[in-house]
């Protein structure tokens, strides 16, 4: 019985302490947000002022920065590998599959 009363009287302990805590953190709740203007928060971290945003216009990609296909290829060839793009393990002792693009 001594051990029950001692554990109890220290979750009552326990408890009135998370109360105190509860009502500090309600009283925290009606406080004003912290803005650079009434605290030492840094001007880069206060919100900036929503204004209406226009919609952005596609980006337009640079004119020769690819390498155009042939309209009308004569041949066509299986391209392996010879080593890993990413190890560089030698990719000729195995039996490589070709990679192709539909």
């Amino acid at each position: 019985m001594p051990e029950k009363d001692a554990l109890i009287a220290a979750l009552v302990a326990r408890i009135e302490a998370l109360v105190a805590r509860i009502a500090e953190l309600e009283a925290k709740l009606g406080l004003p947000p912290k803005t650079p203007d009434n605290s030492s928060v840094p001007p880069s971290k206060g919100q900036k002022p929503s204004e209406p945003s226009a919609p952005k216009g596609k980006a337009k990609p640079h004119v020769g920065a690819h390498r155009p296909l042939h309209a009308n290829p004569t041949a066509r060839r299986d391209v392996f590998a010879s080593a890993c793009q990413g190890c560089g393990a030698d990719r000729i002792l195995r039996r490589a599959k070709p990679v192709r693009s539909l």
